[in-house]
């Protein structure tokens, strides 16, 4: 059965690259290591929802050669860093401009 692709949907983590836990490597004790793949959970949160978002369509995760895996790469780390500081331009941009209009 095909996930829906609505985010209700509980099969819609194929991957389950977006389901942060406290215990991330399996372990069952919280670690340094399991601090530092939870930074980088969040870090590379953006890559991880493109990735899952196109892998339901088969065709196009099929051209681009994309698994669950894709985002956990170089590219995923830069796409990540570069939709990251978009998100921060745009709200530091919506501060500024909450503080002058409060002026």
């Amino acid at each position: 059965m095909r996930p829906s692709g609505r985010l209700g949907d509980p099969e819609m983590s194929m991957c389950e690259n977006l389901q942060l836990r406290i215990d991330m490597n399996g372990d069952s004790a919280y670690t340094i290591t399991d601090l530092w793949l939870q930074i980088k959970g969040v870090y590379l949160l953006p890559a991880n929802a493109i990735v899952e978002a196109s892998l339901p369509s088969s065709g196009l995760s099929r051209f681009l050669e994309l698994d669950c895996w894709s985002a956990h790469g170089i590219v995923g780390a830069i796409l990540s860093g570069f939709l990251w500081w978009v998100a921060l331009v745009i709200v530091g941009g919506l501060l500024v401009g909450i503080t002058r209009t409060t002026k």
